[in-house]
């Protein structure tokens, strides 16, 4: 009898582990596509020259989806995967390129804001590739 709950209880861990390793890669799929989003709304603010856009407020990486699961649950689960941990400053990059863009919009700089448009474009690819890294690595992790 107890052979047979020990089964259990390790089947059931295995499950667990899948269901988070699941949740962890839809989440990431989702931070590509919520940061996607956060980009073209910047350009299209520089684009647009909306100074009512650039005076809204910007998210910083602890705020937007992404860095809610990342602070939270994610470390609790995939914090001592070094692919994780390697996320966070590229993260806040990415975030801070974000507010400048938008500060300096506001101050009426819009040939800067445009230069760091292009900055944000090269962050961004540069976060999909952690964002990738980091999900092979979680999968690796669970086999």
């Amino acid at each position: 009898m107890a052979r047979g709950a020990e089964s259990v209880t390790i089947g059931l861990g295995n499950k667990i582990k899948s269901l988070n390793t699941l949740a962890a890669l839809i989440t990431i799929d989702a931070a590509k596509n919520d940061h996607k989003l956060f980009v073209r709304n910047i350009l299209a603010t520089l684009a647009e020259r909306n100074m009512a856009q650039a005076s809204e407020p910007i998210s910083d990486h602890h705020q937007c989806k992404f860095g809610l699961w990342y602070d939270g649950v994610g470390r609790d689960l995939f914090g001592q995967i070094p692919a994780f941990r390697e996320m966070e400053d590229v993260h806040v990059h990415f975030h801070q390129i974000g507010r400048a863009i938008m500060a300096t919009m506001q101050s009426g700089n819009r040939e800067e804001a445009i230069r760091q448009g292009m900055d944000i474009s090269r962050v961004e690819q540069m976060f999909f590739d952690k964002l990738s890294t980091l999900s092979t690595a979680i999968c690796h992790q669970n086999v």
